[in-house]
């Protein structure tokens, strides 16, 4: 699995003038189509899927691809 690591943050710290945020998640074929994922029940995850992020006019603001495990992030995104 990938590890991510992240610079200690404590509460002393200042926040940055232009806050950043992370959207993530992972792209599976939901084999029994429950909406859930579930290895025992035949759902795998899939690589090399191409995810598009779009705002709320839909205009796509950025592109990524699913890594081995289905996982996909956005990262430095404003708030």
């Amino acid at each position: 699995p990938n590890v991510m690591s992240l610079p200690n943050f404590t509460l002393t710290d200042v926040p940055p003038t232009n806050p950043v945020g992370n959207i993530r998640g992972f792209v599976f074929f939901d084999y029994n189509n429950n909406g859930a994922f579930s290895l025992n029940e035949g759902d795998t995850t899939l690589n090399d899927i191409t995810v598009n992020l779009k705002d709320s006019s839909g205009s796509v603001v950025a592109t990524t691809t699913t890594d081995v495990f289905g996982n996909y992030m956005f990262m430095g995104l404003p708030y």
